[in-house]
């Protein structure tokens, strides 16, 4: 299953994730390369038209509900709330760690 990133990063990141984690990522997209930015919709809309499918077809994972959760909800992408320090109350859509992503493909 393809894996990719969201960051508002710089071009810096790619080298990082596979100096950290070896080639997983399919793709990396950073507001620094593509001159868009989180909470934007065109970023969201950008990596949805560079991928080719529906939004629909997305699973995005992300820690801010500003940043992240609210703008690809907006646009049909499915989502996930991951929530390390238990900060939010529990639903069906927050996970405390990447291991419970498993729990949606």
């Amino acid at each position: 299953m393809p894996m990719g990133i969201i960051s508002n990063f710089n071009s810096s990141l790619k080298k990082k994730l596979n100096f950290f984690f070896g080639d997983i990522f399919s793709h990396v997209f950073v507001s620094e390369e593509i001159m868009l930015s989180k909470p934007d919709p065109e970023f969201y809309n950008f990596v949805i038209d560079s991928l080719n499918c529906k939004p629909n077809q997305i699973l995005y994972v992300g820690d801010s509900i500003k940043l992240d959760i609210e703008p690809a909800s907006k646009l049909g992408i499915n989502t996930l709330l991951i929530d390390r320090q238990n900060f939010y109350s529990k639903n069906d859509f927050l996970i405390s760690n990447l291991e419970e992503i498993k729990n949606y493909l």
